[in-house]
């Protein structure tokens, strides 16, 4: 299956994950989303024009790892991303991310009872730590890293070849291997405290999307300074948080516009989110997907 979206979240509709994909970088974003595989296995490759802060829940009853194709990966789980490095994407609380335009990432799917018994088969311990989202730092099994992206270009070339078992035997016994002899990153304190801040204000950002807050509220109700959360979301995204805080609210009117119905008006979805001046809503609007919002709703009702 091959499909090119207009919003990654649109990915919900097609695949079990829970997406919640967030555009900070102003362009017309495309996304194009290729899956392979079975129950068992598959891959997903998704490719992103723009930048994107990536948060996501994987399918339940799944272990799930990704690799990056080039250095276009800017953080995961708050640190910086490394190419020697194996992610996990966790089984519960999920991933957060922020790639940088241009991304393509691979991403592979295992049955977790496949995987519990391929380890068992192979006398190898599970490593607990695939079920968190993290970073395995492959150190000395970097060729292995090399092997996994190889049969990766291999699928994609021919999807044919997981038609048999043996490239997903290997791609398995690659991933265990990575995870059972890589170093795992440990939080510090620092990081831990900065991580916190940055859930808690996007929390905040994520329940008043529809009744925005004034910046200096969420540094009062987060219990930092502007200068700190300032810093905090400048790193992770590269932008402030007024920015990020007004890309998330567009990016909710954007997603109601492309799934509207024959009733519903811009003026609806700018007022739902909060977007009371019409005239600053368009130039912003534009200014952040390139087409003004009667744009996007009439192509949705056409």
């Amino acid at each position: 299956m091959e499909v090119t979206l207009r919003d990654p979240n649109q990915a919900e509709e097609i695949t079990p994950w829970q997406m919640n994909f967030r555009q900070i970088e102003p362009g017309e974003l495309q996304t194009r989303l290729t899956v392979v595989g079975d129950e068992t296995f598959s891959v997903t490759e998704i490719a992103l024009s723009l930048a994107v802060h990536q948060q996501g829940i994987p399918p339940a009853g799944t272990l799930t790892f990704g690799r990056a194709t080039e250095d276009r990966l800017h953080r995961w789980q708050g640190r910086k991303s490394q190419r020697s490095q194996l992610l996990s994407f966790g089984t519960i609380n999920g991933f957060d991310s922020v790639s940088h335009a241009g991304f393509i990432g691979n991403v592979l799917s295992f049955d977790d009872c496949y995987l519990e018994k391929m380890s068992d088969e192979l006398r190898l311990e599970l490593p607990e730590a695939m079920r968190s989202a993290g970073q395995f730092e492959a150190g000395g099994s970097v060729s292995d890293l090399i092997k996994v992206d190889q049969l990766l270009v291999a699928i994609k070339r021919d999807p044919k070849i997981l038609q048999g078992d043996d490239a997903r035997d290997t791609l398995a016994l690659l991933v265990l291997l990575l995870a059972t002899n890589a170093t795992i990153h440990e939080d510090k304190s620092r990081l831990r405290h900065r991580l916190a801040t940055l859930k808690l204000s996007m929390g905040l950002m994520e329940t008043y999307a529809d009744e925005p807050l004034a910046i200096g509220e969420i540094c009062r109700l987060a219990r930092c300074s502007w200068r700190t959360l300032d810093r905090v979301f400048k790193e992770e995204f590269g932008i402030g948080p007024k920015a990020y805080y007004m890309r998330l609210r567009l990016g909710r009117a954007r997603a109601d516009l492309l799934s509207a119905k024959d009733n519903k008006s811009v003026v609806d979805v700018a007022n739902f989110w909060g977007f009371w001046h019409m005239g600053q809503f368009a130039r912003d609007y534009k200014k952040m997907y390139g087409e003004l919002p009667s744009s996007t709703l009439a192509s949705q009702l056409a």
